[in-house]
């Protein structure tokens, strides 16, 4: 089971228009009470990732370093800081 596991519209990623998203952290997650850094690792699209958050901030792409991602993923970095933002603000 992932922390993040979500499935998303993406008019790029043809025929199915829709990319998979799933992250775990290298922490458990408190709502409001998280410390950086964190690792997010996991798939996006079936591609290996791994991401570091390395502010106290999570709503911004300077709060993260994309170490491991492909490039042909980069479209959707913003998705992928949304949902872990969401994340680490809501108990869900």
């Amino acid at each position: 089971m992932y922390d993040i596991h979500k499935t998303i519209e993406d008019d790029l990623n043809p025929p199915r228009n829709k990319s998979s998203i799933a992250l775990n952290s290298s922490r458990p997650i408190t709502p409001y009470s998280y410390t950086s850094p964190i690792e997010w690792t996991g798939f996006v699209n079936n591609e290996r990732v791994k991401i570091l958050h390395i502010s106290p901030s999570s709503s911004h792409k300077d709060d993260f370093i994309f170490e491991e991602y492909p490039t042909q993923l980069n479209h959707l970095k913003s998705d992928i800081i949304h949902l872990i933002d969401k994340k680490l603000k809501t108990l869900n």
